[in-house]
C-alpha cells in the first residue's frame, strides 16, 4: 500500500519536461540516383506495385536490403521494437546507414519502451539519426512501475497507443503490414512465433505512405528522445554503438541469422518490377490525434468506416483474418445483413491455446454463438509446435504458433492490408495504417493462404454443438478430433478467460 502510494504521489508530481517540439522535417522526393529509385521507376498510370511476404525470413531480409541499399532517407514507424537479436542487428544496420549519409527517422510509440530512454537517446546521439516517441509515459523510471500507475489512474490518455508499422526507404519503396521489429516476427527462434503478414510496394502509393509519416512525425505527440532524457556522454556514446555493432556482428556469425538471411526467395535482395502485381489503391491512416482524450467522436475512425463500406459492398464472399476479433453489436448486425443477400463470411483468428492476448479472446468468446448463427464460418488456429514448412507458415520448431496477420478479402477483387486488428481497441483507442488494394492476383494468393491455414491441421473449426453447446473440429495424425471446450488451453488460461470476460471493458480490447 505505501509503494502505492508513492508510487501515485510521484505521478501526480511528475509533469513531463518543457517540451520543446522536434524541427519539422518532411520526406524527401526520391533521387533519380537512388538504385531504388532506378530500379522501381517507370510508369504506373496511377496505380503501384504491390507483393505480399508472409514469410518471416523474407519480412527480415527484406528489411535489410532496404537499410544497405538507401542512399538518403530512411523512415521507420513502429509499436514494438525488440532489444533482441534481429531488433538489435536492424537498429546496428541504421547506424551503419546514417554513417554514410543516410538520414534516419525513427518513431515508436511509448508503450514497450520503459528503461530503454538511454538507448534510444544513445541511438539518436549518432549523427543523421533523429528518434521520437508517440505520446510518451510521465513517468521514465526504468522499472515500469509509475507506467502501471498511469494506466490505473489516467487510462483514457495511456490506453491510446500508436499501432502503425510502415518502413520506408528513399521514399521509394516500402513495407507495411502487421510485422513489429522482433524475434517473433521474423521466425527467429522465441518462446512464440507469430503467423504474419506484410506488403512490399513501389509507385505512387510510397509517397502517399510518407505523407502519412510526416504527419505523425511533426504531430506535437512525437516527442524528441532527447526531450525526455538527458544525453548520454560522448564516452558513453561510442561505447553503446560499439556494442550494439558487436552484437550484430555476433549474430551476423550465428546458425540463427543464416537460417534467415539471405532471402530464399529474393537472392537479389528485393523484388524486380516485374515481380509486383499493378494494381489500383488507396492508403488510409488514422488521424494521430485520434491518440488524444477526450471523446472517441472528436476523432474519425476512419480504417474502420472504410472497412465496414467495403464488406458491406460485397457481392459474394468476405475472408477476413485477424489475430484479435472482437466483432460487437455492430459486426453481428452486419454480418446478419450479409446472410440475407447470401454473401458467405469466414474467420480466421487465434483460439485460446494460441493467443498472446487472452483478455482479447474472452471478449471474442461470448459472441461465437451469435457469429455461427449468422452463418459466419469460424475458424481458431492452433498452437502447433511443429507446423509444416512452407511461405505460408514457417516458423521454427519449438516455438508455438500464434496469428499477428490483419487482412480482409472481399469478392476475390479486394484486399485490405495493415496494422489494424478487428477489435474495438483498434476502432476507438490505437491509431492504424491500412492499404485498400483492387488487385485480383494478390486476393487469390491470399484465398490460396486462407485455404491452407484453416485446414484441419492447422485450425479448429467452431461449430455449433446441439442447441447451446459449441465443438472444436481439427484432424491429427490419428485422424479427425472433436472437443467440447477450448482445445488445448490449460485449465489456467481457461479460468483466466472466463474472469476477463466479466471484468474487461469490451472497449479496450
Amino acid at each position: 500500500m505505501t509503494l502505492a502510494l508513492a508510487l501515485l504521489q510521484a505521478v501526480g508530481c511528475a509533469t513531463l519536461p518543457d517540451i520543446q517540439p522536434g524541427p519539422p522535417s518532411h520526406a524527401l522526393a526520391p533521387d533519380p540516383e537512388s538504385p531504388l529509385a532506378q530500379r522501381y521507376a517507370g510508369d504506373y498510370n496511377g496505380q503501384s506495385g504491390f507483393a505480399l511476404v508472409g514469410d518471416g525470413a523474407d519480412a527480415f531480409a527484406l528489411r535489410i536490403s532496404m537499410i544497405e541499399q538507401a542512399k538518403h532517407t530512411l523512415d521507420l514507424q513502429y509499436y514494438i521494437i525488440r532489444p533482441d537479436d534481429t531488433g538489435h542487428f536492424l537498429l546496428a544496420k541504421l547506424v551503419e546507414a546514417a554513417r554514410r549519409g543516410v538520414r534516419v527517422r525513427l518513431l515508436v510509440d511509448d508503450i514497450y519502451t520503459a528503461g530503454r530512454d538511454m538507448d534510444m537517446a544513445e541511438l539518436a546521439s549518432q549523427a543523421n539519426i533523429d528518434v521520437r516517441v508517440f505520446n510518451p509515459f510521465m513517468g521514465r523510471d526504468a522499472t515500469g512501475l509509475s507506467r502501471l500507475v498511469e494506466f490505473v489512474f489516467d487510462p483514457d490518455r495511456v490506453n491510446r497507443r500508436m499501432h502503425n508499422k510502415l518502413f520506408i526507404a528513399d521514399n521509394s519503396v516500402v513495407i507495411f503490414g502487421g510485422r513489429n521489429l522482433g524475434n517473433e516476427y521474423f521466425s527467429s527462434p522465441s518462446d512464440i512465433s507469430f503467423v504474419d503478414l506484410d506488403v512490399f510496394a513501389a509507385g505512387p502509393v510510397v509517397q502517399e505512405i510518407s505523407n502519412s509519416f510526416d504527419e505523425y512525425w511533426n504531430d506535437k505527440l512525437a516527442v524528441p528522445i532527447t526531450q525526455l532524457t538527458r544525453l548520454p556522454s560522448e564516452k558513453r556514446q561510442h561505447k553503446a554503438l560499439d556494442k550494439l555493432a558487436r552484437q550484430a556482428r555476433a549474430y551476423s556469425q550465428s546458425k540463427g541469422f543464416h537460417d534467415l538471411y539471405p532471402s530464399r526467395r529474393y537472392p537479389e535482395g528485393l523484388p524486380r518490377r516485374g515481380d509486383l502485381s499493378i494494381a489500383r489503391y488507396r492508403a488510409v491512416w488514422d488521424n494521430p490525434r485520434k491518440a488524444t482524450p477526450p471523446t472517441d467522436e472528436e476523432h474519425d475512425d476512419r480504417i474502420g468506416i472504410v472497412v465496414q463500406r467495403i464488406i458491406d459492398r460485397a457481392q459474394r464472399e468476405v475472408q477476413l483474418t485477424s489475430p484479435y476479433f472482437v466483432p460487437g453489436e455492430d459486426g453481428i448486425e452486419q454480418f446478419a445483413r450479409l446472410r440475407e443477400r447470401q454473401v458467405s463470411v469466414a474467420v480466421l483468428t487465434n483460439s485460446l491455446a494460441a493467443n498472446d492476448v487472452p483478455a482479447v479472446h474472452a471478449g471474442y468468446a461470448k459472441y461465437r454463438p451469435a457469429l455461427l448463427e449468422q452463418g459466419v464460418t469460424l475458424y481458431e488456429l492452433r498452437p502447433l509446435r511443429k507446423p509444416p514448412r512452407s511461405r505460408i507458415l514457417h516458423l521454427p520448431t519449438g516455438s508455438t504458433a500464434s496469428l499477428h496477420a490483419k487482412a480482409l478479402v472481399v469478392d476475390r477483387q479486394t484486399v485490405v492490408i495493415g496494422s489494424a486488428n478487428a477489435d474495438p481497441r483498434s476502432r476507438f483507442l490505437n491509431t492504424e495504417f491500412a492499404v485498400v488494394i483492387y488487385s485480383g492476383d494478390l486476393a487469390a494468393q491470399m484465398v490460396r493462404s486462407f485455404s491452407r491455414l484453416t485446414q484441419p491441421d492447422i485450425s479448429y473449426r467452431v461449430m455449433r454443438n446441439g442447441n447451446d453447446g459449441l465443438k472444436w473440429v481439427g484432424k491429427t495424425s490419428k485422424g479427425q478430433v472433436e472437443t467440447l471446450s477450448e482445445p488445448e488451453a490449460s485449465a489456467w488460461r481457461r479460468m483466466m478467460s472466463g474472469v476477463y470476460s466479466v471484468i474487461a471493458p469490451e472497449k479496450m480490447l
